[in-house]
């Protein structure tokens, strides 16, 4: 980043996706990463549920425990809630790199259950289920049956529904009753408090080799996060933004009128624009009358940023890997080219190897493969 140099910063503290080794842990981050490490690894129902508003931390959480655990867990993620019962089952199964006689359902879940029972002790499949909230009724019931599947002595199959507040009231009807018994480990991500927001940004601030302090006017922290809810993801535009008009104006810190001319930009932008009226514009100059129409570069700055906030937009593919030594490699990546599996003659006796590194095998999915060289009982389906 620019401005970097100019506050005397390592790296940009403010960033979209949080690397692995710099996430904030504020106490209800750490209730949560508590429950969905028991969920994902001990919770013997199969299902936890996790619940927050976009931009509180969700998928930062998620991707902290897969890399920390990426031995024993295997990632299948379902991104699109609108996909039918039968569509959900295929994509798992094609995820998972298990090749069925057909595509008719018997087969699917013939694969799907033999695979399961090819894994070794302590090993598992998560299959996170994003935009939970906007499943059919019909597809939370193929996932509650799908959960009966695998071994009965050692739960290997776990569910992870990640959603909005909207998900507790969905959980909550009659006709979900029996899956909502089912949810043993729940996690909700509320807002930060004001104290909790402070220390975010200290510690973003001191990663990154400085000092709130020397950047930031006491003030202007305050209004920055008086006016992000709380959120992380807002706090993050708002200060990087805020950092940004620092450094177009020269200012080596941001003071009080910084943060409220990043909040106004901020607030006009989402704000519809009333109607051109002509008439009133007959008499000006060229400079006058584009004097409004065109956005200073921190408020085209700001748009995109807060693109991610007001945008719904479908998440990445969470991929795991190692916590600290490999923390680059748990972090998003872009999806492969297909892969076109490859036909093996394998001995009688072949069983399922280690968890390997994480691959691209279709557009937009990342999921955990065998090594290569190694073979699962899967691709000895008849």
């Amino acid at each position: 980043m620019l401005y970097c140099k100019h506050f005397g910063l390592r790296s940009a503290p403010f960033k979209f996706t949080p690397e692995i080794s710099e996430i904030f842990l504020s106490k209800p981050h750490r209730e949560g990463l508590a429950a969905l490490q028991w969920g994902l690894l001990e919770e013997p129902s199969g299902f936890t549920m996790l619940v927050g508003e976009p931009g509180t931390g969700k998928t930062t959480l998620i991707r902290r425990v897969l890399a920390e655990y990426y031995q024993r867990i295997r990632c299948v993620s379902v991104l699109n809630p609108k996909l039918s019962p039968d569509e959900i089952l295929r994509s798992i199964v094609d995820q998972l790199n298990i090749f069925p006689k057909s595509h008719g359902k018997l087969d699917l879940l013939y694969g799907f259950e033999t695979y399961l029972h090819g894994l070794r002790p302590r090993q598992g499949i998560a299959i996170i289920i994003d935009e939970a909230q906007d499943l059919s009724d019909d597809a939370l019931e193929e996932l509650r049956l799908l959960s009966n599947l695998g071994s009965s002595e050692e739960k290997q199959l776990r569910f992870l529904l990640v959603g909005h507040q909207e998900l507790l009231t969905r959980m909550a009807s009659p006709g979900l009753r029996h899956l909502n018994e089912r949810i043993g480990a729940r996690a909700i991500l509320n807002p930060l408090q004001p104290g909790e927001a402070r220390q975010y940004i200290d510690y973003l601030i001191a990663v990154s080799g400085g000092s709130t302090n020397s950047i930031f006017e006491s003030n202007a922290v305050d209004h920055l996060i008086q006016h992000s809810g709380g959120t992380p993801r807002r706090i993050n535009v708002l200060c990087h933004n805020a950092l940004l008009n620092a450094y177009s104006q020269g200012s080596k810190q941001v003071t009080l009128d910084i943060a409220r001319k990043t909040v106004t930009e901020g607030e006009n932008i989402l704000t519809t624009a009333t109607p051109f009226d002509s008439s009133k514009t007959a008499n000006q100059s060229l400079a006058q009358r584009t004097r409004h129409l065109v956005l200073p570069v921190a408020a085209i700055t700001a748009l995109a940023a807060l693109a991610f906030i007001m945008l719904d937009l479908q998440p990445e593919p969470l991929v795991a890997g190692t916590l600290a030594d490999n923390a680059d490699e748990a972090s998003y990546l872009r999806a492969a080219d297909p892969v076109a599996p490859q036909q093996i003659s394998l001995p009688s006796d072949a069983v399922l190897a280690d968890f390997s590194r994480p691959v691209g095998i279709y557009p937009g999915q990342t999921v955990y493969l065998p090594n290569p060289n190694e073979v699962t009982q899967t691709e000895r389906l008849p």
